[in-house]
């Protein structure tokens, strides 16, 4: 099996394209919680698809990503889950510490 030079590289490359999609999606999110219906999930969730696409596809050029490997496609997703679990508790977080201090 081929592995290429940097592959270590690529995979942290892909963490961080996922870590972008993920703060791409906080509108999505906000749109789909609002609205409560299944369809506006759905449709939200779809149209997410092509900002990710986009930028994925602006991160491959600007890193040069070799030919296409699975550990990408798992580099994304991580990278997708590391920024939906993280940031999203932490802003949660300081928005009600907020609140109760100020609001």
């Amino acid at each position: 099996m081929f592995v290429s030079d940097g592959q270590i590289h690529y995979f942290f490359e892909c963490v961080l394209t996922g870590i972008v999609c993920g703060v791409f999606y906080i509108p999505f999110y906000a749109v789909k919680k609002t609205f409560k219906n299944k369809f506006v999930g759905i449709f939200s969730d779809v149209i997410f698809a092509a900002p990710c696409c986009f930028i994925y596809a602006y991160f491959s050029s600007l890193f040069s990503f070799p030919d296409f490997r699975i550990y990408m496609i798992f580099g994304v997703v991580c990278g997708f889950l590391l920024e939906n679990e993280s940031f999203n508790k932490t802003l949660a977080f300081f928005a009600v510490k907020w609140y109760t201090d100020y609001g």
